[in-house]
């Protein structure tokens, strides 16, 4: 039986043990060089807490889920969202 992602989210963050996690954030999704982004427990309890706006770091590494989702599906038009300029040469179809 699989656990809930928040239930991980909170185990997570009893291993932290203080220590943020190191995410790098690829140039290539934000089209500048890599970036790091430090995730502490307090970020992760964000997440579970559901009850406070998203902070930028939280939304930093939401958009690095999605284009790796949508990199290895070969999908990396659907999510243009973030960067209209991305689908311009779609048209408007």
């Amino acid at each position: 039986m699989h656990k809930d992602p928040i239930s991980c989210l909170l185990e997570m963050t009893k291993r932290l043990d203080g220590q943020p996690i190191q995410l790098i954030l690829k140039g290539d999704v934000i089209g500048a060089a890599d970036i790091s982004i430090f995730l502490g427990s307090e970020e992760i309890m964000e997440i579970c807490s559901g009850n406070q706006m998203l902070s930028t770091k939280i939304l930093q590494v939401w958009t690095m889920y999605l284009h790796k989702l949508c990199s290895k599906k070969s999908n990396t038009h659907l999510y243009g969202f973030f960067d209209p300029y991305i689908i311009q040469d779609l048209g408007n179809k």
